[in-house]
């Protein structure tokens, strides 16, 4: 089976931890993100073909002008993200897709060198947040 199709059958998904999958590219698509509010742990470590942890389902919508919308997700549960050692990460998300992470206690990003994702943090609110730039 898939870890795909493991994945969606866990709405109550508290913890995913990768290591050494050399074949993934992506973690999530975007359609599954929604059934991830149980998620408190991500750790991605040493898998050298992944290019994103959310891959672009090509749901994002634009407007008449052709410009696209920011979406928002938001991970209300989850407190650790580790990325180690991922050779060709180059995006947590998509471009477009705004991210928050209002419980995030621990991020830790190493060896990840094409990334493009920026991760801020609201230091009035205490609100991790990410976005990918193109």
């Amino acid at each position: 089976m898939e870890l795909f199709n493991l994945i969606w059958l866990r709405d109550n998904l508290r913890e995913l931890i990768v290591h050494y999958n050399n074949n993934l590219t992506y973690i999530f698509p975007v359609m599954l993100i929604q059934h991830l509010s149980q998620l408190s742990i991500l750790e991605i470590k040493s898998c050298e073909k992944l290019k994103g942890i959310i891959g672009n389902d090509d749901i994002l919508a634009s407007s008449s002008q052709g410009t696209r919308l920011e979406m928002k997700m938001v991970f209300p549960q989850l407190k650790k993200i580790v990325l180690e050692d991922l050779p060709k990460l180059e995006s947590f998300s998509p471009v477009g897709y705004h991210l928050e992470f209002p419980c995030l206690d621990l991020l830790n990003v190493k060896q990840c060198s094409k990334i493009i994702t920026s991760f801020t943090a609201d230091y009035l609110t205490l609100i991790v947040h990410a976005k990918t730039d193109q």
